[in-house]
C-alpha cells in the first residue's frame, strides 16, 4: 500500500524570502536592461520613418502627384499630400538636415535629407540615421557618430 504525503504550502516567511529575492534580482536587471529597450525604440522608430518615406513615395507614383514630408522633433507628417500616412515618435526625437522632403510625381526628391533619430531621454544611446539620397529617394540606415546631421556621419 503507497503512502501519500500531505502537501504542505509555503509558508509567510519563505515566501517573503521569495519576494525579496525576487525584488533584487529585478532591482539589478533592470537597469541593465533599460538601454536594451530605448535601443528598440529607435530600431523602431527608425523603421517607421522609412515606412512612411517609401509609402508616400509609392502613393505619389501611383497617383502622379508631388507630395511632402515634413519633419519635426517627434513626426513625421505627410498631411499635405495623405493624411492617414505619419510616424508619431515615442521617446525618441529626429533632427533632420531639411525640415521638408519634395517627392516628384516620379518618386524622386530634389535634395538628399539626413535624419538622425536619438532617444529623448538617453541621448548618450548610439543615434541611427536614415539617408534619403537623390535623385531617386534611395534610403540608406546606419549608425550615426559625430554631430549635426551629415550623411558622411552615417555609417
Amino acid at each position: 500500500m503507497r503512502k501519500h504525503r500531505n502537501y504542505r504550502g509555503s509558508t509567510l516567511l519563505e515566501l517573503l524570502v521569495q519576494v525579496s529575492i525576487f525584488g533584487i534580482l529585478a532591482a539589478v536587471a533592470i537597469p541593465n536592461m533599460l538601454p536594451l529597450i530605448q535601443k528598440k525604440q529607435i530600431n523602431s522608430d527608425l523603421e517607421a520613418i522609412q515606412g512612411v518615406v517609401q509609402e508616400i513615395q509609392s502613393f505619389a507614383i501611383r497617383n502622379s502627384s508631388a507630395c511632402t514630408l515634413s519633419f519635426t522633433a517627434s513626426r513625421v507628417d505627410s498631411s499635405a499630400c495623405q493624411p492617414t500616412v505619419y510616424a508619431q515618435l515615442q521617446n525618441t526625437s529626429v533632427a533632420s538636415s531639411a525640415a521638408t522632403l519634395n517627392i516628384s510625381f516620379q518618386g524622386n526628391v530634389s535634395t538628399s535629407t539626413v535624419l538622425v533619430i536619438s532617444h529623448a531621454s538617453n541621448p548618450g544611446l548610439a543615434k541611427r540615421c536614415l539617408v534619403i539620397q537623390s535623385p531617386l529617394a534611395v534610403v540608406r540606415r546606419g549608425t550615426y557618430t559625430g554631430t549635426g546631421t551629415s550623411a558622411a556621419n552615417c555609417n
